[in-house]
């Protein structure tokens, strides 16, 4: 009888399983045709909107901690630079991660002199820190 009750239970779990992995089977595909419906604005939309979330997650939510760099004359990228490399390091992030992720905290100038980078010291993380750091020195240091 115990063995009975065992394999009812079993059956029971598997069923629910099933039904489980069926839903979200279903989800990912009404989500797949919803972005398959988007306007070319709302895919742009969509593609911004994960990118926020990606990096909102990539310091695990902790935008607060690392400010994003403008690259006016009042700021100071070795001290900035500094913030970025304490709390990425804290997280236990490499440098293939920290090159994938300091672009995102990088606005106006600074990010023109990111995109002024050659493709190969934008793949590599201390090359690119290097550039950067001269990029973005003050001009009376120059």
């Amino acid at each position: 009888m115990q063995d009975a009750d065992t394999l009812l239970t079993l059956a029971e779990e598997v069923r629910k399983i099933k039904s489980f992995n069926k839903a979200r089977t279903e989800a990912v595909n009404n989500s797949i045709n919803l972005l398959n419906q988007a306007t070319e604005h709302q895919r742009k939309q969509l593609t911004i909107n994960m990118f926020q979330a990606a990096t909102h997650g990539l310091l695990g939510g902790t935008d607060e901690l690392v400010p994003k760099f403008y690259g006016h004359k009042a700021e100071d990228f070795n001290s900035w630079i500094e913030i970025f490399e304490l709390t990425s390091n804290a997280y236990g992030f490499d440098d293939d991660r920290k090159v994938k992720i300091l672009p995102a905290y990088l606005r106006e100038t600074a990010l023109h002199k990111y995109k002024a980078l050659t493709e190969d010291a934008r793949k590599d993380y201390k090359e690119m820190i290097k550039q950067l750091k001269e990029a973005l020195k003050p001009a009376e240091q120059k």
